[in-house]
């Protein structure tokens, strides 16, 4: 995944449309992490790492999604990480459970 300064790829796109678009369905979202815990929760919105949402000409890479965990806290998961998950597998959408 670029950083905000570099260029936007198709594949760039691609994976941070799979991170708004869970967003804007409230979609059930799992990230993997190295040590091979999974995370399970609910995508929420797109703001900042508190919560606050972000003004509509904002750069999305710099941007939080807020996830509120199976535990019932919310977690703030940077947009361009998730990203980056998504191409690699590490960051999806599930419908079951």
């Amino acid at each position: 995944m670029t950083h905000t300064n570099g260029a936007v790829t198709i594949s760039d796109v691609l994976c941070l449309s799979a991170v708004v678009g869970a967003a804007m369905r409230t979609a059930r979202v799992a990230r993997a992490y190295p040590d091979g815990n999974v995370v399970y929760g609910t995508a929420r919105n797109i703001g900042d790492e508190s919560g606050n949402y972000i003004s509509v000409d904002a750069d999305v890479r710099d941007a939080y999604l807020r996830v509120t965990l199976q535990s019932g806290f919310d977690a703030y998961w940077r947009v361009s990480a998730l990203a980056a998950e998504v191409a690699d597998g590490t960051f999806c959408e599930y419908d079951w459970m």
